[in-house]
């Protein structure tokens, strides 16, 4: 059944996002730029959909692309749309290390530098160093400087414990504070700062700050510790950062502040805290993206209701029209919906194209949005811009059991008339 074609009336035009110049800049530096992978990247940056770019990237990895695979281990260490997962971090960074990528091999040496995804081990940190050197990527060639000038190959260290010993040993060795900051800041190209948020080392933390790291020091994508401690859910390392006068809505590559990062990642006690400290609940990335639209794409049924609880506005409209209960229906599930609907002034407001909550539920498929929102007495007759009910949208899809749910409570299955200006009549 094809879609009704409107004529007559313009459609309004989809906002555009800011191109990022510094991607390409900085992120290919070292590498010629792989059109394949470049394209995946530039939608993941527009759309925020890095779900499926991680999905798109894996299938290029697979192939053998190295570049797909350096930006995929750069997925999993950050836990960008896939979960965090530092031995596959690892895999994909040294798939892609190994076919000469330098940046790869500048990674892949830190993380052997650090503990992170692998055993620490500093010989084959200064191999990978060394080759992405030879490559001509100058930051190996100034970590290779720093590095200690033995080092056995059965130390076993843990990556806690090497932290803790070479923030205490720079303290204690260091002359001069500034030759202690200079160290703690560069050991690995990324600050140990860093890695000590991440693993919630508070011991760490402390030591560092106390010898003068940087507290806004920034991974490769614009997280600092802070941002990097909230997407983890590592609340005692917020705590600490908070109390030595962290910035709490300090703004990463994508625009993304620590509140939004652990909303998305589920981290509810880390949200409640950043807001109890008044990190900004209003504040928006470069595409229109709030912490509470963050939560909703992930469907943190219990972060969206403390965003809520905070003042979040559970029926504000985004840029491209949609509302919260809009983004729910599409994926979440019942329960988180149906509370949505509850607090939701008009369940049937529409978007700019004209689709309800209840069109995104059939879309999808979602059979307990779709019942959630029947309760909450959606019309599910209300017809798009393009003539599509939520019953002949879950048809086309082929959602047998979304469009039997439709046609139990009484769906009409006419199609309705289009007007000139796009209208509906039925």
């Amino acid at each position: 059944m094809a879609p009704l074609k409107i004529t007559g009336c313009a459609l309004a035009a989809a906002t555009l996002v800011a191109a990022f110049a510094t991607y390409h800049s900085v992120v290919f530096a070292q590498d010629v730029r792989d059109s394949a992978t470049d394209r995946v990247m530039d939608t993941a940056l527009q759309t925020g959909d890095f779900h499926q770019a991680a999905i798109a990237l894996e299938r290029l990895a697979k192939s053998g692309n190295a570049e797909a695979q350096y930006q995929l281990a750069s997925f999993y260490r950050a836990g960008r749309g896939v979960p965090q997962d530092d031995a596959l971090a690892f895999k994909w960074m040294k798939a892609s290390a190994e076919q000469e990528h330098a940046r790869a091999q500048f990674n892949l040496g830190s993380m052997y530098l650090t503990g992170r995804g692998v055993p620490r081990d500093i010989a084959m940190a200064r191999l990978w160093l060394g080759r992405a050197a030879a490559r001509g990527y100058g930051e190996a060639a100034r970590m290779l400087q720093n590095l200690p000038v033995q080092q056995s190959a059965n130390v076993k260290d843990s990556a806690a414990a090497g932290l803790q010993a070479e923030a205490a040993s720079e303290a204690r060795s260091s002359k001069s504070r500034k030759g202690v900051v200079k160290a703690l800041v560069a050991q690995d190209g990324r600050p140990l700062i860093l890695e000590a948020a991440i693993r919630g080392q508070d011991d760490a933390i402390r030591q560092l700050i106390a010898t003068g790291a940087d507290i806004e020091a920034r991974d490769e994508d614009g997280n600092t510790p802070l941002a990097l401690a909230a997407s983890v859910g590592q609340l005692s390392v917020v705590d600490t950062l908070l109390s030595a006068k962290a910035e709490i809505n300090a703004r990463n590559h994508f625009g993304a502040t620590p509140l939004m990062l652990a909303s998305e990642k589920g981290r509810e006690r880390v949200v409640d805290r950043l807001l109890e400290k008044r990190a900004d609940l209003t504040a928006k990335t470069k595409s229109g993206d709030m912490a509470l639209t963050f939560a909703l794409r992930e469907c943190k049924a219990s972060v969206i209701k403390t965003l809520i609880n905070h003042g979040a506005d559970g029926n504000i409209m985004f840029e491209d029209g949609k509302t919260p209960l809009m983004i729910a229906a599409a994926a979440c599930g019942k329960d988180l919906v149906q509370s949505l609907s509850a607090k939701s002034r008009q369940v049937d407001v529409t978007d700019k194209q004209g689709r309800t909550a209840l069109w995104f539920a059939a879309n999808s498929g979602n059979a307990g949005a779709i019942s959630a929102l029947l309760l909450a007495a959606s019309d599910q007759n209300l017809a798009d811009q393009e003539g599509e009910t939520p019953l002949l949208v879950a048809l086309e899809n082929g959602h047998a059991e979304a469009a039997q749910i439709l046609l139990d409570h009484g769906a009409n299955l006419d199609r309705p008339t289009i007007d000139s200006c796009g209208g509906s009549r039925p």
